[in-house]
């Protein structure tokens, strides 16, 4: 965790799960990798209602990796409603972003409790307001936010978000588009999370599961392959992409034990040991020796630090 978190710290998502337990929630952070998958950085597991968790979990961050401190240029939160002050003293150079599938939900439920009707427009009109691609058309869609909802909930809006739109608005957006981004992230680590802990109740039984799932079985079964494949049939003839296709797939559902050896990587598969090295692109396997070609371990390995896959490879050997 702490190596991703030094290698990806540009964005950084904050989030928690407050469905964990009625006597505990579970916060954690992830970060974007090379591959565009969203990785942990961080799990707390806090007594809810704990006073200044919020400003605990980020000192604790900065403290375990110091070198992040000023290298975060964007914190987007969840499901957190902290006092964000913190923020500017422990990540000074972040720009803080709210998830804006989470605001879109708080909006459309304050709208349906104060309006107290349905009406089939109100959510895609909050996707549009989010949606705003210039203070001139978040301007015009606020005038026509005036003529939509009642006096309360205009008011309520005004307090509670207008004030805030730079956080959540795309025209103010640190990057664009990486707001729905997060939001996948988060969607698909909850839904593993809540499968993976469901039938957990105490505190130790919570920590054991959740040190098992960091385990490069489990980091690598999101991979979609298909999105993959197509890079190494540009550069390489059908029957060499064939192999480094296989050797993808090995690499992705292959069961490892690694570990660093000084800047290598060194993976067991139960059977042999493979050393891969710091710049993972060789391997002392036999199917990198003979053909030259990224092999299963590389992937894997590639997969487990986060480092793109898709990489340019050395001439080939002949097959």
């Amino acid at each position: 965790m702490k190596r991703l978190c030094d290698r990806f710290p540009r964005v950084l998502y904050f989030d928690k799960m407050t469905y964990l337990s009625e006597e505990f929630d579970l916060y954690f952070i992830l970060c974007e990798d090379a591959n565009g998958r969203g990785r942990e950085c961080l799990y707390c597991i806090g007594r809810k209602d704990t006073e200044d968790i919020f400003r605990f979990i980020l000192v604790s961050l900065v403290q375990s990796v110091p070198d992040i401190k000023t290298r975060v240029n964007c914190l987007i939160l969840g499901n957190v409603n902290e006092d964000l002050s913190i923020i500017q003293t422990v990540l000074p150079n972040a720009k803080v972003q709210f998830c804006r599938t989470q605001v879109l939900e708080s909006l459309y439920n304050k709208a349906i409790e104060i309006e107290g009707v349905f009406q089939d427009n109100i959510w895609d009109f909050f996707c549009k307001l989010a949606n705003s691609w210039s203070p001139v058309s978040y301007s015009r869609n606020l005038r026509e936010m005036n003529s939509m909802f009642s006096k309360e909930f205009i008011e309520y809006f005004q307090d509670t978000w207008d004030t805030r739109k730079e956080m959540w608005v795309e025209s103010w957006a640190f990057e664009r588009n990486k707001g729905s981004t997060f939001s996948r992230f988060v969607r698909s680590h909850q839904q593993m999370l809540s499968s993976e802990l469901g039938s957990y109740h105490t505190m130790a039984e919570y920590i054991g599961r959740l040190h098992k799932l960091q385990t490069l079985k489990t980091e690598t079964t999101d991979l979609e392959e298909e999105k993959i494949q197509p890079r190494f049939r540009e550069i390489c003839s059908y029957d060499l992409a064939s192999l480094i296709e296989e050797e993808i797939g090995l690499g992705k559902n292959g069961c490892y034990r690694m570990k660093l050896d000084g800047d290598n990587f060194v993976l067991d598969d139960g059977t042999a040991e493979y050393t891969v090295n710091k710049e993972q692109n060789s391997c002392s396997c036999t199917i990198y020796t003979s053909t030259l070609l990224p092999c299963r371990h590389i992937f894997a390995t590639r997969l487990w630090t986060g480092e793109t896959i898709c990489f340019s490879i050395r001439k080939q050997k002949s097959v």
